[in-house]
């Protein structure tokens, strides 16, 4: 019997007409989590399994999503306090990958131009990264029991590159962060084949 491709959600495209208002493109929604990629609220997208909290406070909410076992889950989510401290947060647990997202988006000293083009690349990078863990799956190159853990945040000096051995990645500014980590686990998981 073929396989039947799960179904995609009314939550997919509201995301995805939400972010495009604003000219930002979807983060990865794998079609097996897609099913239940619904709407929580304004600007906060979730599968039934993720947390109900926030990823803002970053480092702590990572610390204890990446050593859960459980359901695979996305959330997308817009957060933050102040003037100029929010961002918009992409997580993705999904078999053996562990992504932890927290772009700056809508404070009041934001570049609004120069902040899409960053979302917008991160989130290109984060759609390769995905297609790549796909691939080493299927090939038995990663498995689940030993995750990839890639956490960057443009406001947080911490961040997190694990598989094995932790990554140290020093960069001029924190903002400069999250794609050169995504670069590099995409190196990565392309090498590992």
């Amino acid at each position: 019997m073929p396989k039947r491709k799960p179904k995609k959600s009314a939550g997919v495209a509201t995301a995805r007409a939400t972010l495009a208002k604003e000219g930002l493109i979807l983060p990865p929604i794998p079609a097996d989590l897609s099913g239940n990629f619904a709407e929580r609220g304004p600007w906060n997208f979730a599968t039934a399994a993720a947390p109900q909290d926030s990823p803002y406070m970053f480092e702590d909410y990572v610390q204890r999503v990446s050593s859960q076992a459980g359901n695979d889950f996305v959330a997308l989510q817009h957060d933050g306090h102040g003037i100029n401290s929010y961002g918009l947060h992409y997580v993705l647990v999904w078999g053996p990958l562990r992504l932890f997202l927290q772009l700056g988006y809508g404070g009041v000293y934001m570049n609004v131009e120069a902040t899409k083009i960053h979302i917008n690349k991160c989130f290109k990078l984060a759609h390769e990264l995905v297609d790549a863990v796909t691939t080493a799956r299927e090939a038995g190159r990663l498995s689940t029991s030993d995750p990839l853990v890639i956490a960057a945040s443009d406001f947080r000096s911490w961040h997190r590159f694990d598989h094995g051995e932790s990554i140290d990645i020093n960069v001029g500014r924190t903002y400069d962060l999250p794609p050169i980590l995504l670069q590099q686990a995409l190196n990565w998981v392309k090498a590992q084949g």
